[in-house]
């Protein structure tokens, strides 16, 4: 009995263990940058709110557009009269009446035409708003992962140090109670092991933050945080020099050229408001009338008319001089407006160009300094088993490597996020760029830190 139950177990063990194994790879596949970057670009609420707004302003432009077509006006109406009359034959009447006209414009002199420029350029402002808030967007996807691969590395070298530090500290213990060890040097390992902690815990803590501001951008939680992909830099789209970033913004920030398109709508807005104030209006009508015992008159009477019609308002207190001067005034704040935003957009690239700079030369020295902090500890527990370095040399050197990987991994994604800035500062940031092959990778190939592992400690 007992043979023909064992293989069913074990098949059963079997078939859970691949359901498992299906469902962990296709929770990371669910988790691939540009899949999710695709499905955000679509449904987020910020991108849902932006094409709302081009939407209506392209509606807009239907809206004015509807002023050079004819316009239908229907009337008619029925009803009873009685007349009384001092002199005269008084009368009781079912007076009807119905007409039917068309309207049709036929010039204002450019007041129509203007509001249609205005809605153009309003829906062309729009859409640059669109392409600003996908930037933003796009740019707040990658730090929002790779500030989540951050944290898991951090969280995950804090532990390490910690757990370390720990079992170091309990072989010490064995050796102070065995005779061999020192007080002083339990005390140490304790203080150190205390500040392991307080580190775990801030790791833990910024762990908790990144995770929330991915479920913010992404809407999800990250299934998997150490199986997420990391970015590569995409070194061919980024400016060779500082000359080049300042044409780059000119032509292509997101934030400038939405700010010239906000001042343009002012003017087209300007040129609209005076047309409406000082323009004549010229139309055609055409209308058809029906009425029968219309003016206590019986009978039915049909009238037939085609009129061309003039018609020009002026406001005597001077309306439109106000107007126009109301118009100039918002005209000269747009373009000011968008002059400072302009000095705003080259600060801020050029702020991102250095913090790449730095970021980078930081990243090279930090692994330079895991590189010397894992030659040191090799060396120190050479001299540990000859009995020339205490056990205090090995904490320190063990904690000097883990917070040497930990910064150097933090400064390799600072590295990444300053390169993607600068992009977004250049407007060069858009997603077609993590559709070329190698830019989306695992993330120990984004990240190349010197990771000789810390050994287990020694009791001797």
């Amino acid at each position: 009995m007992l043979s023909r139950i064992k293989p069913a177990f074990q098949a059963r063990r079997e078939l859970l263990a691949a359901c498992v194994l299906l469902c962990s790879a296709n929770a990371s596949a669910d988790q691939g940058f540009a899949a999710n970057l695709d499905r955000i670009l679509r449904e987020h609420q910020l991108v849902r709110m932006v094409d709302a707004d081009v939407e209506t302003a392209r509606e807009q432009v239907n809206v004015e557009k509807a002023a050079y077509y004819p316009k239908l006006t229907v009337n008619a109406g029925a009803g009873r009269r009685n007349t009384h009359r001092e002199e005269g034959t008084d009368g009781h009447y079912d007076p009807v009446d119905a007409s039917v006209g068309l309207n049709q414009l036929i010039t204002d002199f450019g007041a129509t035409s203007s509001r249609v420029q205005a809605a153009k350029v309003v829906l062309v402002k729009e859409e640059a708003e669109r392409e600003l808030q996908v930037q933003n967007l796009i740019l707040a996807a990658i730090e929002a992962q790779l500030q989540v691969i951050q944290a898991e590395r951090t969280q995950s070298y804090a532990r390490q140090s910690e757990q370390n530090i720990k079992q170091q500290t309990s072989l010490e213990n064995a050796r102070m109670e065995a005779g061999r060890g020192y007080a002083t040097d339990v005390l140490q390992a304790k203080s150190q092991l205390a500040g392991a902690e307080a580190r775990r815990v801030m790791a833990d803590s910024r762990m908790r933050e990144s995770l929330n501001r991915y479920r913010v951008i992404f809407g999800e939680s990250a299934i998997a945080p150490d199986t997420l992909e990391a970015l590569a830099i995409p070194s061919d789209r980024l400016p060779a020099s500082e000359a080049a970033i300042v044409e780059s913004v000119r032509q292509q920030n997101p934030d400038l050229l939405a700010a010239i398109k906000r001042a343009e709508v002012t003017l087209a807005e300007r040129d609209a408001a005076r047309s409406k104030e000082l323009m004549p209006r010229l139309s055609f009508r055409l209308s058809q009338e029906h009425y029968e015992d219309y003016d206590d008159t019986p009978g039915f009477r049909n009238d037939t008319k085609a009129m061309v019609n003039f018609d020009w308002q002026f406001d005597l207190g001077m309306r439109a001089n106000y107007v126009t001067r109301a118009a100039d005034q918002a005209v000269a704040s747009a373009q000011e407006k968008a002059d400072y935003v302009r000095i705003q957009a080259m600060e801020e690239a050029r702020n991102a160009w250095v913090s790449w700079e730095t970021s980078r030369e930081r990243a090279d020295h930090l692994r330079n300094q895991v590189r010397i902090a894992e030659s040191f500890l090799e060396l120190a527990r050479k001299e540990r088993e000859m009995g020339r370095r205490s056990l205090l040399d090995i904490l320190n050197g063990e904690v000097g490597l883990i917070n040497a990987q930990s910064d150097a991994t933090a400064a390799g994604i600072d590295e990444i996020i300053a390169a993607y800035r600068l992009l977004r500062a250049t407007g060069q940031l858009s997603p077609g760029i993590f559709r070329q092959p190698g830019i989306i990778v695992p993330a120990d190939r984004a990240l190349p830190v010197a990771s000789q592992a810390v050994g287990q400690p020694s009791s001797n």
